[in-house]
This record gives structure tokens, C-alpha cells and sequence, in this order.
């Protein structure tokens, strides 16, 4: 009996251990394509100490940089572009490790414009993870896409490559940046990735049997190990007192099954953490007549070391959101919805940073909460984690081992 006491007394307290050894992580910073009204747009790592939040690391730090893009690969690192105007438009990849943020490292890509950096890819089960990235090459005049291995900072120049089912997205993360979506055609019985420049060679991609599905043009937005899902935008409403529609076309490999679900806004943001598919409700207008986005008055309209208001940025991409956040059980198909509000008003600057173990954090303006998903159905009673005027620029989140 006492073997048994103990193996029980040493499991609980390695759970306990566990659960005290690890910390939460936010990223604070705002990608842009300019230093906007600032010279330097710093982004910093915080650790939640208690109800605050502390710089744990400075990525951008140093006058004359800033961040241009962000992705987000979860249970492994944030990967981080920074231009740096002191470097001649040079662009420097950062990847921050979750094991460790101490052992973060950069690689200098050299004097490239990046257009969008894409999506994740993997030779092999066995290699280290590269991302692949459309990009300017100053030094050739040229365009080209540019694979880049996040351990090593390994470049190669994407030419004859076929990809296969080693490609993959976790989703959008945020309205800002992290906008990772393949575009695909089929063309004479081949499937094709649209070349960054007209009269360019495309790449092609190995044709999955999933495929055959498709139309002959249609747009990746999540591809793990066990779902692919593609985006359709067959049902958008642009007037200005209706939201529009995005459908999702979601195929588990696991059961080799196909389903569809249509969400709210046309442009909402979906990013896959397990199998819940969570989002922001965002809708864009294409006149001028766009919906206000609620909550300004609540919200910062100073320029901070680590963003800039968001209102400029709602108002100049003809963006509304209503304050609506949403999770998606992509084995079950359970959708739970809630609105963001502060005192009973909805607050449109709000987003989920993080769903892990079942307890979803999210942001509201100035706020991070935290609440659990119970029984895989509802939202249980949220919790606020901190209050601080440098939370509005936060938009990823992660946590960590010490």
C-alpha cells in the first residue's frame, strides 16, 4: 500500500511542480511598414508577475527599428521580422524560443523587402522548421521567395521546390499582421502556389488527394497534421448595417471527413490552438460608409513606445469590429460566443491571444482576462490578470518553463 501512496503523492506533486515552474509570456508591439510618428517602435517581451507585467527581453530596442511582421507557431516560438534603417533597409529575422526566451536568436537576412512572409514548412519529420518568405532582393533587383530555417538561419532561394503535405498555418493571428494564407490554383492537372510577380515562374505543389475537392482556385488558411481548412467569401455583405459572412471548408485527416461552418465578418481573423479554431469578428467595407468601431472612448489615443492608437488604423483599412469574440470546437463543431464589453459596452479593440489546457486569455482595450471553457461547451466566469496602459499594444501570448 505504501508504493501506492507514494506514486500518487509523487505524481501530484510533480502536476503541482509543473503548473509553479511555468510563466505566462505576452509580446508587446505593433508591426508596421514605417516608423509612422515615432522613430523607434520598440517590442518588448512581459512576464505576469502577480496582477502586473514585466519586461522580461527587448526585441526591438535601438533607434531606427521596428517590427514588420510577426508569426506565431504554437508550443515552439514567435518569429519576429525588425527592418533596421541603420543597416541599409536590412531585415533581421529574431525567433524567440517558448522553452527558453533567454536563448532567442538573430539572423540577418540582408537588404530584403519582405512582402508577406508566408507559411511554415518542414522537408522532413526530422528537419527544423523553415519559413518561407516573399520577398525584394535588392541586391539582384528581383523578386524571389526565400526559405529560412529558424534554428540555424539557413537561406535558401525557393526556385524548383514541390511542396507536399509539409506545408502549414496555424491560422491568422491578428488584424495587424500574421496574415498566413496559400493561395492555390490548378492548372492542366497540377496545383500551383500564384507566383509573387505576374510573368514569374510559380511553384508548384504536390496535388493531395484532399484536393481533388477544391475548386480550381481557393485559399489555405489552416493546415496542421490533422485539419485543412480553406476560406470562401461566396456570402459578403457590404452595406453598412450588415456584417458579412466567411465560410470555412474543414477537412479532418484523422477521419477523413469534410464539414462546413460559416462565421461572422469577412474578414475575421482564426487561428487554430488544439482543436479550437478562435477568432475576433471583424468585417471590412469597401465605401467609406463603415461602420464605426465601438469602444474609442475607452481607448488610448496616444502614440506609445510599442504601438500607436488602433483607431488610425480601424479608420484607414475601412475595418469594423463590433466586439465579438469566438471559439470553434473543430471535432465537435461546439461554437461558443461571447461579446467584449466594459462596463455592459461593447469594446471593439479586443482579441483572444491564447487557448491552452482549456482556459482561453483574451483581451479587452488596457485588460487581459482569462476564463476556463467548461465541458467543452461554455465560457466559464473570467478572471482579470492585469490592468496596464501597455496591454492595447499585446496581441500574442504564450507560456513558458522557467
Amino acid at each position: 500500500m505504501k508504493p501506492l501512496i507514494l506514486t500518487i503523492f509523487l505524481s501530484l506533486n510533480f502536476s503541482v511542480y509543473s503548473q509553479l515552474s511555468s510563466k505566462l509570456y505576452f509580446m508587446g508591439c505593433t508591426p508596421t511598414e514605417n516608423l509612422s510618428n515615432l522613430d523607434t517602435m520598440n517590442s518588448n517581451i512581459y512576464s505576469l508577475e502577480h496582477d502586473s507585467i514585466i519586461i522580461a527581453k527587448q526585441i526591438v530596442c535601438y533607434e531606427n527599428q521596428v517590427c514588420n511582421d510577426i508569426k506565431y507557431l504554437n508550443n515552439n516560438s514567435l518569429i519576429i521580422f525588425i527592418e533596421s534603417r541603420e543597416m541599409l533597409d536590412s531585415k533581421i529575422m529574431v525567433v524567440v524560443p517558448f522553452s527558453n526566451i533567454e536563448n532567442t536568436k538573430y539572423f540577418n537576412l540582408g537588404q530584403v523587402n519582405i512582402s508577406a512572409v508566408g507559411w511554415l514548412y518542414k522537408e522532413n519529420k526530422n528537419e527544423a522548421i523553415s519559413v518561407i518568405i516573399r520577398c525584394y532582393d535588392y541586391s539582384i533587383k528581383d523578386n524571389k521567395i526565400l526559405r529560412v530555417n529558424i534554428e540555424t538561419g539557413k537561406q535558401d532561394d525557393v526556385t524548383t521546390l514541390v511542396l507536399k503535405d509539409n506545408f502549414f498555418s496555424e491560422g491568422s493571428r491578428t488584424i495587424l499582421s500574421d496574415w498566413t494564407t496559400l493561395s492555390i490554383y490548378k492548372e492542366d492537372g497540377r496545383y500551383y502556389i500564384f507566383p509573387i510577380q505576374l510573368g514569374k515562374k510559380p511553384i508548384e505543389i504536390q496535388a493531395l488527394p484532399i484536393f481533388s475537392k477544391l475548386p480550381t482556385e481557393f485559399v489555405v488558411s489552416v493546415n496542421t497534421e490533422r485539419f485543412l481548412i480553406y476560406t470562401k467569401n461566396d456570402s459578403v455583405i457590404n452595406k453598412k448595417e450588415e456584417l458579412g459572412q466567411l465560410g470555412l471548408i474543414i477537412y479532418d485527416k484523422e477521419i477523413e471527413k469534410w464539414n462546413e461552418f460559416t462565421i461572422k465578418g469577412d474578414l475575421s481573423s482564426n487561428v487554430l490552438f488544439d482543436n479550437w479554431l478562435c477568432g475576433e469578428v471583424i468585417n471590412y467595407y469597401s465605401n467609406k460608409e463603415c461602420l464605426k468601431t465601438p469602444g474609442k472612448k475607452m481607448r488610448s489615443q496616444k502614440y506609445r513606445e510599442t504601438g500607436e492608437p488602433i483607431d488610425l488604423y480601424f479608420e484607414k483599412e475601412n475595418i469594423y469590429c463590433p466586439g465579438v469574440l469566438f471559439l470553434l470546437n473543430l471535432k465537435t463543431f461546439k461554437y461558443i460566443e461571447w461579446k467584449a464589453l466594459e462596463n455592459g459596452k461593447p469594446q471593439g479593440d479586443s482579441e483572444i491571444l491564447l487557448l491552452q489546457d482549456e482556459i482561453v486569455y483574451y483581451r479587452i482595450n488596457d485588460k487581459i482576462y482569462k476564463a476556463p471553457i467548461i465541458k467543452g461547451e461554455k465560457l466559464g466566469e473570467a478572471v482579470l490578470l492585469v490592468k496596464d496602459p501597455r496591454v492595447p499594444d499585446i496581441h500574442w501570448a504564450f507560456i513558458s518553463g522557467i
